[in-house]
């Protein structure tokens, strides 16, 4: 099987080309299939590890959570320079429940998987780190929730319950 992608996204390309294939008809004991799960098999434990790094770097430990794509650099107030009448809030990238909870369930999910889906070691990788971020995600959405019991959505939804996405609470 061979896919075309663009930044690293080969075990992607295969996951998706597998679901393609067996909606169609092939079976578990094609080739193509089987060497397809093969690649995944020896590709996943170290793509966890790479996720688990791409999520702390994004983490602001500051506030516990996280944004959209970045850490969040700056202060409120250079909104004030944004040139666009259209795009307002978009000097910096913001703090989302939505996304912090997403995150922490990632994390732990990682944290919780079996050795042979995170493979040897993954049980003491960044551990310190990742409950460190796991329990600052965690008290941000516990502070960031309205009197109500709701959160404040900006994915779509303007109310969300966040809990549903935090197996913790």
């Amino acid at each position: 099987m061979k896919m075309r992608g663009y930044n690293g996204s080969q075990l992607c390309d295969k996951a998706f080309a597998s679901q393609a294939l067996v909606r169609a008809g092939v079976t578990g004991d094609s080739a193509t299939l089987s060497a397809a799960h093969a690649y995944v098999e020896v590709s996943q434990p170290s793509r966890l590890r790479d996720a688990v790094d791409m999520l702390l770097s994004y983490h602001n430990p500051g506030s516990g959570g996280w944004a959209t794509d970045e850490l969040t650099r700056s202060y409120a107030w250079v909104e004030a320079l944004n040139p666009s009448e259209v795009f307002g809030d978009n000097m910096i990238d913001y703090l989302y429940v939505e996304c912090t909870s997403a995150a922490v369930t990632a994390l732990r999910a990682y944290r919780a998987a079996p050795v042979a889906v995170a493979g040897p070691g993954a049980a003491t990788y960044r551990a310190a780190e990742v409950a460190a971020a796991i329990a600052s995600g965690v008290a941000l959405v516990v502070r960031a929730q309205r009197a109500n019991g709701s959160w404040y959505g900006s994915w779509g939804v303007c109310f969300t319950n966040v809990p549903t996405h935090i197996p913790c609470f």
